[in-house]
């Protein structure tokens, strides 16, 4: 039997442990959280299933440890060496397969959280809130970006000098100052550029010449 569905099994005897030993008597269970991230849950089902997923290794207030979380297995690409998880979609890089089709518009998926995505530029749906202002995103990691405007975190340091950047895009692009790095090729001869602006004067540039 599944780690998780043994002890949810175990949750109705904890439960009656909680009511027996609480200081304000049977009723009175204490709303069960956890210190690592001081969330609370309104039952010890949604304390636990949140342990598992979320902090596999951390302790809750009275002390219970969820179950270990079985480590995924993960697999080596044998076309390109990489160590990868999901080895149905990787395998659907290299092969160009995109079984998950657009029904409003002509382009198609590797995976089904990709079209889901997709989806949401056509209905303009935005499920993700500002914690700070009225703002919403259709995906989550565009609500964190724009969240570090206002807080100010730049999580992402570079590797050569003492600077930090709100955006792995934005770290990126610095680096190539210090690597040299030209990923952007003119066009219309060898010109290679570290920037794609820059690129895009040149080739501006050339067309009005």
């Amino acid at each position: 039997m599944p780690a998780l569905r043994r002890d949810l099994r175990q949750l109705p005897q904890s439960r009656r442990s909680h009511e027996r030993d609480s200081p304000g008597g049977p009723g009175e269970v204490p709303v069960p959280s956890l210190q690592v991230c001081r969330q609370s849950f309104s039952s010890s089902f949604g304390l636990l299933t949140h342990q598992i997923a979320a902090h596999p290794d951390e302790k809750a207030d009275d002390g219970g440890k969820p179950p270990p979380v079985r480590e995924r297995k993960k697999f080596q690409c044998e076309q390109c060496g990489k160590v990868i998880i999901n080895g149905k979609y990787h395998r659907r890089i290299h092969s160009g397969e995109r079984p998950f089709p657009c029904d409003v518009c002509q382009k198609s998926f590797r995976s089904l959280a990709n079209l889901k995505l997709h989806t949401r530029t056509h209905t303009g749906e935005r499920p993700y809130t500002c914690r700070y202002c009225t703002s919403s995103f259709s995906t989550s990691g565009s609500r964190i970006r724009h969240e570090r405007l206002h807080t100010g975190d730049k999580p992402f340091n570079c590797q050569f000098c003492q600077k930090t950047f709100k955006s792995k895009a934005q770290l990126s692009v610095h680096e190539r100052s210090h690597t040299g790095e030209t990923p952007y090729q003119c066009p219309h001869c060898p010109k290679k550029f570290s920037y794609k602006n820059t690129m895009n004067r040149h080739v501006k540039a050339q067309n009005q010449g």
